[in-house]
């Protein structure tokens, strides 16, 4: 687990871990958060919550976990076809820092030949369905208190974790120079397994590409909208043009603008 997180931490942005969890005050496990009073505080200190608008901090702070937990997870998936065994009791974050993720040191499961993981030895179906139940363990219980605390729902909760799965897979499949076609197959039945566990009709993110001097990229638009463009004093699809209201991902955002957006993103890379 250690080495694994190092390399992928060489491999691009976020793509690593911290493994064991550093000593200290700061970190809290993902099971802890759910029920110590934690989300509370971090709701509280959301300039959404500040405005009267809980539910807006609620889905923000969401995507923002999950973005922290998921990229290293996709990286761990798609770099080393590996899975740790997670639960929501192994997974850290820092309170004021939620960028930064350690994870417990815990079995890790993985393909016939890997010489770190332990048994048994899964087919890459079967690896794909192991990710989906680790990520449905570890989110279930945080999601629940941002429910609870938040007011917002679950069917849109964990269409925010698909979202994050979506673009955390493109952004490691473009980063570490995979095969982004391929990595999105992948990814499209990892999304199928974690909705079924979920068993709500949850919006999923939708693929699209973007031609540059050096080729093609994937981007993923987001299948639920993070609700940011109330914080402006908008109405869903209102000034889809407004960059500041809605992100480049989000469905509601204007659609030229956002191609352009990733075109010079890619030149710039």
């Amino acid at each position: 687990m250690i080495e694994m997180g190092r390399r992928l931490d060489e491999r691009g942005p976020r793509f690593g871990f911290v493994s064991p969890v550093p000593a200290g005050a700061g970190w809290h496990s993902l099971s802890e958060a759910a029920t110590a009073g934690l989300l509370a505080d971090w709701l509280d200190e959301c300039p959404a919550s500040r405005a009267g608008m809980r539910n807006v901090a609620a889905a923000g702070t969401s995507l923002k976990l999950a973005n922290c937990v998921l990229r290293p997870l996709m990286a761990t998936l798609h770099l080393e076809h590996r899975v740790p065994d997670l639960t929501a009791a192994d997974v850290f974050v820092q309170r004021r820092h939620v960028g930064r993720l350690a994870l417990r040191p815990v079995l890790l499961l993985g393909l016939p030949g890997d010489p770190e993981i332990g048994r048994p030895e899964l087919r890459t179906a079967e690896l794909v369905g192991a990710a989906a139940e680790r990520i449905h363990a570890v989110f279930s219980p945080v999601l629940q208190g941002i429910r609870a605390e938040g007011r917002y729902g679950l069917r849109g909760l964990w269409g925010g974790v698909l979202d994050m799965i979506g673009a955390a897979s493109l952004v490691v499949a473009r980063g570490a120079g995979l095969p982004q076609a391929q990595v999105w197959s992948t990814t499209e039945r990892l999304l199928d397994e974690v909705a079924r566990r979920t068993s709500l009709p949850t919006r999923r993110p939708q693929p699209f590409s973007v031609r540059y001097s050096g080729g093609e990229a994937m981007f993923t638009v987001k299948g639920t909208c993070c609700l940011r463009y109330r914080e402006h004093g908008l109405r869903a699809g209102e000034c889809a043009d407004n960059e500041t209201a809605y992100c480049h991902t989000c469905p509601f955002a204007d659609e030229g603008l956002r191609r352009r957006h990733y075109a010079e993103q890619m030149e710039r890379g």
